[in-house]
Protein backbone atom coordinates (compact mmCIF):
# COMPACT_ATOMS: atom_id res chain seq x y z
CA UNK A 1 0.00 0.00 0.00
CA UNK A 2 2.84 2.16 0.92
CA UNK A 3 4.69 1.89 -2.45
CA UNK A 4 1.57 2.21 -4.17
CA UNK A 5 0.86 5.47 -2.64
CA UNK A 6 4.67 6.51 -3.35
CA UNK A 7 4.28 5.22 -7.13
CA UNK A 8 1.32 7.37 -7.54
CA UNK A 9 2.81 10.37 -5.95
CA UNK A 10 5.83 9.88 -8.85
CA UNK A 11 3.76 9.82 -11.41
CA UNK A 12 1.52 12.53 -10.67
CA UNK A 13 4.88 14.58 -10.09
CA UNK A 14 5.98 13.59 -13.55
CA UNK A 15 2.61 14.19 -15.22
CA UNK A 16 2.65 17.72 -13.84
CA UNK A 17 6.57 18.56 -14.85
CA UNK A 18 5.38 17.43 -18.48
CA UNK A 19 2.58 19.36 -18.77
CA UNK A 20 4.30 22.42 -17.43
CA UNK A 21 6.75 21.70 -20.00
CA UNK A 22 4.97 21.68 -22.91
CA UNK A 23 2.78 24.98 -21.52
CA UNK A 24 6.13 26.82 -20.98
CA UNK A 25 8.28 25.66 -23.74
CA UNK A 26 6.50 26.92 -26.65
CA UNK A 27 7.65 25.14 -30.40
CA UNK A 28 9.31 27.15 -32.83
CA UNK A 29 8.36 25.20 -35.21
CA UNK A 30 5.23 27.27 -36.85
CA UNK A 31 2.80 26.01 -39.31
CA UNK A 32 1.06 28.94 -39.26
CA UNK A 33 2.69 33.08 -39.38
CA UNK A 34 1.43 36.54 -39.04
CA UNK A 35 3.17 39.73 -40.04
CA UNK A 36 2.14 43.17 -39.79
CA UNK A 37 0.87 43.60 -43.22
CA UNK A 38 1.01 47.86 -42.58
CA UNK A 39 4.45 47.37 -41.49
CA UNK A 40 5.21 45.64 -44.59
CA UNK A 41 3.99 48.09 -47.04
CA UNK A 42 5.65 51.47 -45.35
CA UNK A 43 8.70 49.40 -45.37
CA UNK A 44 9.13 49.28 -49.18
CA UNK A 45 10.89 50.72 -51.66
CA UNK A 46 8.07 52.52 -53.63
CA UNK A 47 6.24 53.44 -50.53
CA UNK A 48 7.38 57.43 -49.84
CA UNK A 49 7.13 58.12 -53.45
CA UNK A 50 3.61 56.43 -54.04
CA UNK A 51 2.51 58.36 -50.52
CA UNK A 52 4.11 61.59 -52.22
CA UNK A 53 2.24 60.96 -55.54
CA UNK A 54 -0.79 60.61 -53.62
CA UNK A 55 -0.59 63.66 -51.17
CA UNK A 56 0.21 65.82 -54.58
CA UNK A 57 -2.91 64.76 -55.93
CA UNK A 58 -4.99 65.21 -52.57
CA UNK A 59 -3.92 68.82 -52.98
CA UNK A 60 -4.58 69.60 -56.59
CA UNK A 61 -8.43 68.05 -55.87
CA UNK A 62 -8.21 69.91 -52.82
CA UNK A 63 -7.05 72.90 -53.87
CA UNK A 64 -10.32 72.87 -56.92
CA UNK A 65 -12.51 72.67 -54.15
CA UNK A 66 -10.99 75.66 -51.97
CA UNK A 67 -11.12 77.38 -55.50
CA UNK A 68 -14.90 76.39 -56.71
CA UNK A 69 -16.12 77.02 -53.02
CA UNK A 70 -13.96 80.85 -52.56
CA UNK A 71 -16.51 81.72 -55.86
CA UNK A 72 -19.33 80.16 -54.60
CA UNK A 73 -18.77 82.37 -51.23
CA UNK A 74 -17.84 85.32 -53.42
CA UNK A 75 -21.38 85.28 -55.24
CA UNK A 76 -23.11 84.83 -52.11
CA UNK A 77 -21.45 87.98 -50.60
CA UNK A 78 -22.09 89.86 -53.89
CA UNK A 79 -25.62 89.16 -53.59
CA UNK A 80 -26.28 89.91 -49.80
CA UNK A 81 -24.60 92.94 -50.91
CA UNK A 82 -27.20 93.93 -53.82
CA UNK A 83 -29.55 92.01 -52.99
CA UNK A 84 -31.98 95.24 -52.30
CA UNK A 85 -31.12 96.81 -55.64
CA UNK A 86 -32.53 93.38 -57.30
CA UNK A 87 -35.91 93.09 -58.39
CA UNK A 88 -37.82 90.11 -57.55
CA UNK A 89 -37.34 87.92 -60.62
CA UNK A 90 -33.24 88.75 -60.58
CA UNK A 91 -33.34 87.93 -56.82
CA UNK A 92 -34.89 84.16 -57.96
CA UNK A 93 -32.52 83.87 -60.98
CA UNK A 94 -29.39 84.79 -58.83
CA UNK A 95 -30.90 82.58 -55.72
CA UNK A 96 -31.27 79.71 -58.42
CA UNK A 97 -27.54 80.60 -59.38
CA UNK A 98 -26.41 80.03 -56.52
CA UNK A 99 -28.12 76.59 -55.57
CA UNK A 100 -26.98 75.21 -58.54
CA UNK A 101 -23.73 76.15 -57.68
CA UNK A 102 -23.83 74.63 -53.84
CA UNK A 103 -24.98 71.57 -55.71
CA UNK A 104 -22.18 71.68 -58.12
CA UNK A 105 -19.93 72.03 -54.79
CA UNK A 106 -20.80 69.49 -53.40
CA UNK A 107 -20.96 66.83 -56.17
CA UNK A 108 -17.51 68.05 -56.97
CA UNK A 109 -16.89 67.21 -53.15
CA UNK A 110 -17.95 63.96 -53.90
CA UNK A 111 -16.67 63.40 -57.01
CA UNK A 112 -12.91 64.80 -55.84
CA UNK A 113 -13.31 61.74 -52.72
CA UNK A 114 -13.91 59.08 -55.09
CA UNK A 115 -11.05 60.48 -57.33
CA UNK A 116 -9.16 60.24 -54.47
CA UNK A 117 -10.11 56.44 -53.54
CA UNK A 118 -9.50 55.54 -57.01
CA UNK A 119 -5.95 56.87 -57.22
CA UNK A 120 -5.51 55.58 -53.96
CA UNK A 121 -6.30 51.97 -54.90
CA UNK A 122 -4.60 52.87 -58.69
CA UNK A 123 -1.09 53.65 -56.55
CA UNK A 124 -1.33 50.67 -53.82
CA UNK A 125 -2.05 48.06 -55.93
CA UNK A 126 1.12 47.00 -57.42
CA UNK A 127 2.88 47.26 -53.96
CA UNK A 128 -0.25 45.16 -53.09
CA UNK A 129 0.76 42.63 -55.35
CA UNK A 130 4.02 42.95 -54.72
CA UNK A 131 3.54 42.21 -50.83
CA UNK A 132 1.22 38.98 -52.04
CA UNK A 133 3.42 37.63 -53.74
CA UNK A 134 6.49 38.09 -51.10
CA UNK A 135 4.31 36.11 -48.92
CA UNK A 136 3.70 33.82 -51.12
CA UNK A 137 7.38 33.10 -51.78
CA UNK A 138 8.22 33.45 -47.67
CA UNK A 139 5.53 30.97 -47.08
CA UNK A 140 6.61 28.29 -49.50
CA UNK A 141 10.49 28.34 -48.16
CA UNK A 142 9.48 28.37 -44.87
CA UNK A 143 7.14 25.42 -45.04
CA UNK A 144 4.23 27.76 -43.68
CA UNK A 145 0.31 26.60 -44.28
CA UNK A 146 -0.87 30.27 -43.86
CA UNK A 147 0.40 33.77 -43.27
CA UNK A 148 -2.18 35.92 -41.64
CA UNK A 149 -2.47 39.48 -40.75
CA UNK A 150 -1.70 40.53 -37.09
CA UNK A 151 -4.64 42.65 -37.11
CA UNK A 152 -6.89 39.87 -37.50
CA UNK A 153 -4.94 37.10 -35.07
CA UNK A 154 -5.44 37.70 -30.90
CA UNK A 155 -2.46 36.13 -30.04
CA UNK A 156 0.70 34.94 -31.90
CA UNK A 157 4.11 33.64 -30.32
CA UNK A 158 6.81 36.15 -32.19
CA UNK A 159 8.90 33.71 -33.39
CA UNK A 160 5.93 33.28 -35.73
CA UNK A 161 6.16 36.77 -36.98
CA UNK A 162 7.21 36.97 -40.73
CA UNK A 163 7.08 40.38 -41.57
CA UNK A 164 10.77 40.87 -41.75
CA UNK A 165 11.18 38.31 -44.15
CA UNK A 166 8.24 39.11 -46.25
CA UNK A 167 9.85 42.87 -46.04
CA UNK A 168 13.32 41.56 -47.16
CA UNK A 169 11.25 39.53 -50.29
CA UNK A 170 9.40 42.60 -51.30
CA UNK A 171 11.97 44.56 -51.44
CA UNK A 172 14.63 42.47 -53.64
Amino acid sequence: MKNTLILTLILCSLSALSQKKIETKPTTNCQIATIQRDSVMVKLKEYPTQLKMLEAFQKQLQSEYDFKKLELETKVKNYQENEKSFTDGQKQEKVQDLQKLDEELKRFGQEAEQKLLKKEQELLQPMNEKIFKAIETVAIKQGYMQILDRKSVYFSLTACDATKMVIEESNK
